[in-house]
């Protein structure tokens, strides 16, 4: 079934293994949470643009990206590491990504006036983190006091360069808008972040990021109702997202920024017009964006709830993204996204060390 919070978003059981299955072999279909998903579906480039993924190995919310755009403009995707770049490049080349170019470049040090960024309009910030959302590192919640005091100093530099490389991304000419994301729960570097953000970018404001998805950010902060949370009892890793945009000198408040449904409709300025947006599931037949075409992205999650587990096939394109009723029950929910209909044909199945370095934990 369509997941009611991502529309390309297919459910299949919960525990489905399908690092065999054709597709995945093929680099057609893309293993990935759920919630990790949501980033490159609310930034949502147009075919065409120019975008940057500040910290983008191993390269997952990249490929969902050039999805985004029907593999076309030119997604310049950073990092640091050579061999997580590398893995990038081989999941961007399995997948058939090829408006991706990869830099092995601090993204602090891009040059935001170099002639082949000054027309970038989106960028997509998911830095390195605490990765305090992934189930897997929730262990911090019983830690001892020693540790905690060793988490505070760690927070403190994730926080500081978080919010540097935020800043850097607005500082980009053309730059429209800019999505940060962490798979954090703690505040320090998500609303916090976001808050000092605001502080020191007045051409900035937040865009009420998914407002399909239930849970907003915290309350004590004055941004938290524009981003999203993601808490690992929603069936998906933890996560955090905020969508920032620029707007016009006359813009002079927060209120004059509308709700973003991300994907599900195509951009529209940003200033308020009197009236919010209806919900996807409000608007008519007519008025909902349908699946993209082409290169258009089609994801798989393990669901949780009995109507999700059914099989069914579907896809964005007609490529087939198999959803299968086996499985256990875990709180792992895998998503598996489609590039293209033609992405991988003819390319060399994924190695299981390239397979393992693509699925291991990773900060961010």
């Amino acid at each position: 079934m369509v997941d009611p919070h991502l529309e390309n978003v297919v459910a299949f059981a919960p525990g489905t293994d399908l690092h065999a299955h054709p597709l995945y072999t093929s680099g057609r279909l893309i293993l990935q949470q759920k919630s990790s998903c949501m980033s490159a579906y609310e930034l949502c480039p147009p075919p065409g643009a120019l975008v940057i993924d500040a910290c983008a190995a191993p390269g997952n919310k990249t490929t969902h990206l050039a999805s985004l755009m029907n593999n076309s403009g030119t997604i310049f995707a950073f990092d640091i590491n050579p061999k997580r770049l590398n893995i990038l490049k081989e999941a961007c080349e399995l997948a058939g990504a090829t408006c991706v170019s990869t830099r092995l470049q601090n993204f602090l040090k891009a040059n935001v006036t170099a002639h082949e960024y000054r027309n970038v309009t989106h960028l997509l910030v998911d830095p390195s983190c605490s990765g305090s959302g992934m189930v897997e590192r929730l262990d911090h919640l019983t830690d001892s006091q020693e540790d905690r005091d060793g988490l505070g100093a760690r927070l403190a530099r994730l926080a500081s360069f978080q919010q540097q490389a935020v800043l850097h991304a607005l500082s980009f000419p053309s730059a429209t808008d800019v999505v940060y994301s962490t798979c954090s729960i703690h505040a320090q570097e998500n609303e916090e972040v976001v808050t000092a953000v605001l502080e020191q970018s007045s051409a900035w404001r937040l865009v009420r990021a998914l407002p399909q998805w239930h849970r907003r950010g915290l309350d004590a902060f004055d941004c938290g109702d524009y981003c999203v949370r993601v808490l690992p009892e929603d069936g998906t890793g933890g996560f955090f997202l905020a969508h920032l945009r620029k707007v016009s000198p006359s813009s002079v408040s927060q209120s004059d920024i509308d709700v973003d449904n991300g994907c599900e409709e195509k951009k529209r300025p940003s200033v308020k017009t009197g009236k919010k947006r209806p919900h996807a599931s409000s608007r008519s037949g007519s008025e909902s964006k349908r699946m993209r075409t082409g290169t258009g992205v089609c994801a798989v999650y393990a669901g949780t709830s009995e109507s999700d587990q059914r099989n069914d096939a579907t896809s964005a394109n007609g490529s087939a993204a198999v959803v299968v009723s086996e499985g256990k029950t875990t709180g792992d929910n895998t998503a598996v996204r489609s590039l293209s209909k033609k992405a991988g044909k003819g390319k060399q199945k994924p190695s299981p060390g390239f397979r393992r370095r693509m699925h291991k934990p990773v900060t961010g």
